[in-house]
């Protein structure tokens, strides 16, 4: 694993944590990776926004995104500095939680999440572009229903299968 630190005299501290995943970006195994990304960090339901926001309150904003032509999974936080190391541990914590497994409700609470915001791109023409012209370039066939659909199949085991896959490949933190 790489850190990478850089000083800017700010008052609050970016966290960006780089996981690969090595998970294609088609296929049951990328919308398992969505909705394990989901639980992990994709939303205030989420492990991280929990355990590492509101229970612990080290950080202002946390945070993960699937980049999914790039396989990888970008966990973000804003920061103070002295909390760098605890916030890096507990991201690693909960990422290895993920590859145990997920409950009941944290699956469906993702999925419901997913869908909902899946349905809210309808009103952007940008997302819907965006959404379809990914889909194409990746001859995805599936349409928005389609995806949706796939969201819903996804098992709680999918998601820890998918949570194997995670490594923690660099650490950047910009202070």
């Amino acid at each position: 694993m790489r850190i990478i630190t850089e000083e800017m005299g700010l008052s609050q501290g970016r966290l960006c944590v780089g996981i690969k995943t090595g998970i294609p970006p088609v296929g049951d195994g990328f919308y398992a990776l969505t909705v394990m990304n989901e639980v992990f960090g994709g939303g205030p339901d989420s492990r991280l926004f929990a355990n590492i926001r509101v229970r612990e309150n080290l950080c202002y904003y946390v945070h993960s995104t699937v980049y999914r032509f790039k396989a990888m999974i970008l966990a973000e936080a804003g920061i103070g500095r002295d909390d760098f190391n605890r916030v890096t541990e507990m991201i690693g914590a909960q990422l290895e939680g993920m590859k145990r497994g997920i409950t009941d409700d944290e699956l469906r609470t993702a999925k419901a999440g997913l869908v909902k915001r899946m349905r809210g791109m309808f009103g952007k023409p940008q997302a819907i572009m965006d959404f379809y012209l990914a889909q194409h370039m990746l001859s995805d066939g599936d349409g928005a229903d389609g995806a949706i659909g796939r969201i819903n199949g996804v098992a709680a085991g999918d998601c820890a299968y998918a949570a194997e896959s995670a490594v923690i490949d660099a650490v950047y933190f910009l202070s």
